[in-house]
């Protein structure tokens, strides 16, 4: 991890509508992958005060339940 990485304080919003996405966040900020290189993204918070680069795209972490034995990573 880079030096200032931010590892506490994400949280799951679980939705209470069956089968629907629990999405996983940083106190309610926008997610943003960033290019570092060809096809290798670094994510990012949009926190108070930081600039980043326009070639920035917005998404949402989204977690799914699923059945039976399954390996996860974030």
């Amino acid at each position: 991890m880079p030096d200032g990485s931010i590892i506490t304080g994400w949280a799951r919003e679980i939705s209470d509508s069956g089968g629907a996405p629990t999405v996983l966040g940083y106190q309610g900020r926008l997610d943003l992958a960033c290019p570092v290189a060809e096809d290798v993204y670094q994510i990012f918070v949009g926190l108070d005060g930081i600039e980043l680069d326009d070639s920035c795209i917005m998404f949402s972490l989204r977690t799914y339940t699923a059945q039976g034995i399954v390996a996860w990573e974030y």
